[in-house]
């Protein structure tokens, strides 16, 4: 009987935590604490590549990845139910910069691009850029030219900081910083990307000075918008992951 009355609850809580949380397509721990496989804890088990010189770190919650230049990231095979979903979109993870600057362009967190100096409609980058002089998130498109969102709090080193980005209907974009809404437009509408997700730079033009000096940790990609209630900051993923995914496969069958 307490075996049933547990499985009820279970499954009831997996249902609620479903309509809280939306459809994740990948979430990268990366608790690992050796090898160069960045698990993916989502029903795809799109699992990326962790570079030999990346670092193994205490994270935001559990472990994380501490990545530092070209080739020191971790590369996510191409998700293709990002592309199938690609109007509402929300990529979101903790990082805990080590040196905000120098920034030249930015400094690339999460990258889906190609080649430096082609057209390459469908890519995307959420990172740290310059305000003037003030270190800030950036998100951005391109689809014949960049769409930029930027803003938020000064980011400051070793303090960790929860970024977000969002499309919704495949026009409207949002930042944000810790929950906080920093700011909405209206890009070109987005298009297909055929890249791999570059964690922590971008592997095809990066040089030192664009890529992302810090730590990373839970990185989410779900392909619904999730608003400031929803996003990760208010704790870790992982706490209800296994729990989420029963809604998950449920729905899918």
């Amino acid at each position: 009987m307490n075996y049933i009355v547990s499985l009820i609850v279970v499954l009831f809580f997996s249902l609620l935590t479903w309509s809280i949380n939306g459809e994740v397509i990948g979430l990268w721990g990366f608790d690992e604490q050796t090898g160069q496989v960045a698990k993916d804890n989502s029903p795809l088990e799109n699992d990326g590549k962790i570079a030999a010189d990346v670092k193994r770190v205490p994270g935001k919650f559990g472990r994380a990845i501490e990545v530092g230049g070209p080739k020191k990231d971790v590369v996510i095979p191409m998700i293709d139910e990002y592309n199938e979903g690609q109007a509402n979109m929300t990529f979101e993870c903790w990082v805990y910069p080590l040196a905000v600057k120098p920034i030249r362009y930015n400094q690339l967190i999460i990258t889906g691009r190609g080649e430096w100096g082609k057209d390459d409609p469908g890519a995307f980058q959420l990172g740290l850029t310059l305000d003037g002089v003030k270190p800030v998130a950036r998100w951005f498109f391109r689809v014949g030219g960049w769409s930029t969102l930027k803003g938020g709090p000064e980011i400051k080193e070793k303090q960790w900081y929860h970024f977000a980005g969002t499309l919704k209907d495949g026009i409207n974009a949002t930042l944000y910083v810790n929950a906080e809404n920093n700011g909405a437009e209206l890009p070109p509408k987005r298009q297909e990307n055929p890249h791999p997700i570059y964690v922590g730079s971008w592997e095809p033009g990066s040089t030192e000075i664009d890529a992302f000096h810090g730590c990373i940790d839970e990185l989410r990609v779900s392909d619904e918008v999730l608003g400031p209630d929803k996003l990760g900051f208010s704790g870790s993923l992982l706490d209800v992951y296994s729990v989420r995914k029963l809604a998950t496969l449920k729905k899918k069958q």
